[in-house]
Parts: C-alpha cells; structure tokens; sequence
C-alpha cells in the first residue's frame, strides 16, 4: 500500500552543517524524524514568535532584520531553540514541516471558508450537510482532517497573530531573541568579509 501525504510528513530525512547548542555541535547528519505533537506546537510557536508585529518604534530597523532573517537563518534559529528542548531537527525539516502545515491550513479554508472551517474541523460529520460542496472536494477535506498532525486551531492563532491556542512561551522567546541576534552578529562578520573581499579585488584589478 501506498502511503498518503499525511503519513509521509511525519518523518523526513536532511543534511545540514550542525548547530551548536550550549556550546556543543550537534552531528553533522540529521536522522529522520518522528513529530510529536509536542515538537509541533513547539515549531508553530517559535514560527510565531519570530513573525509577531514588532514596536512601532523598532519597525524600520527590525524589518530589515527580518527580511535578512528570513532570508538566512529563520530556519536555522527555529531548529536551534527546538534542539535546546531536546528536538533535534534540522533546519530544513522545521520549513518542511511548517509549509506543510501551512499548505493544509490554506487548502481546508479555500475549499470550506475560514468560518466554516472552524466547525467542520470541531464536528467532522457537518462535511455530510453540505451540498454544495461536492464529493471529490469532501473526500480531500476527509483526507486533510484526518492527517497525523493538522494543529489547525494553532495555525489559525498564528495566521491571527493571537495567543488563543498557542500559549506564551517567554522561555521559548528568549531563546529566540538570542540565535536571532546571534545570527545577525555572523551574518554582519560575513558581510564585513565579503565587503573586504570585493575591496581586494578591486585593488588587484586597479594594478
């Protein structure tokens, strides 16, 4: 038998430089991974934290922050403070597993509407009631509800940018806070490097 999308996102396998975690590297290969729930919500979390609005004050400069962080090490700062809590993901697997996440959440409320999604993911047998929605489009909400990990209810916190069903995690977010700027401190170092390298370059040129 064939195994459904559902099943097969449960564990997957990565190659990725390690991290550190109180300063010791982790192996430098990552073996497949079996999601908890736990390791979930924990993942939602710190996607959220990373994704909340910032102090009208701090916006500028933290935007250009995040938009370098979501380019380099999003990723790499979420499988950091998962490996503290004793999770050991790679980077690749956090994204993996929050855009599969992500994917269900957006097709579920695409198919049903996001109000109607609510009480179809509550109550299951109301897909039954609803005529409009036709059998091939029942049969894949069936499919996405009945999915290992759906966490829709966290996903919608995140999506609303509330605490409703992710509950705050101060801990979680200092940890945050400290491989972001972390992260910041290397990707400036590599900036000063590169900038110094295009200087030498130039100067050999000139000759």
């Amino acid at each position: 038998k064939g195994k459904s999308s559902s099943d097969k996102d449960d564990s997957s396998f990565a190659d990725e430089i390690p991290v550190t975690v109180k300063g010791k590297k982790l192996s430098s290969t990552w073996h497949r991974v079996k999601w908890t729930d736990r390791m979930v919500r924990l993942l939602i979390t710190a996607v959220s934290y990373i994704n909340e609005e910032t102090p009208p004050e701090n916006v500028a400069m933290l935007r250009r922050k995040h938009s370098n962080l979501q380019k380099k090490g999003k990723w790499k700062s979420v499988s950091k403070v998962l490996a503290e809590r004793g999770f050991f993901v790679s980077p690749q697997q956090c994204e993996d597993k929050f855009n599969d996440l992500n994917k269900r959440y957006k097709r579920l409320n695409e198919i049903l509407g996001r109000g109607t999604c609510c009480e179809v993911v509550e109550n299951p047998s109301l897909l039954d009631l609803m005529d409009h929605v036709s059998e091939k489009l029942k049969d894949e909400v069936k499919k996405i509800l009945s999915s290992k990990h759906l966490h829709y209810e966290e996903m919608c916190s995140y999506h609303n940018g509330n605490r409703l069903h992710l509950p705050p995690d101060p801990e979680l977010q200092h940890s945050l806070q400290l491989a972001i700027s972390s992260r910041d401190d290397h990707d400036e170092n590599e900036s000063k490097v590169d900038q110094e390298t295009d200087m030498d370059d130039d100067q050999e040129e000139s000759r």
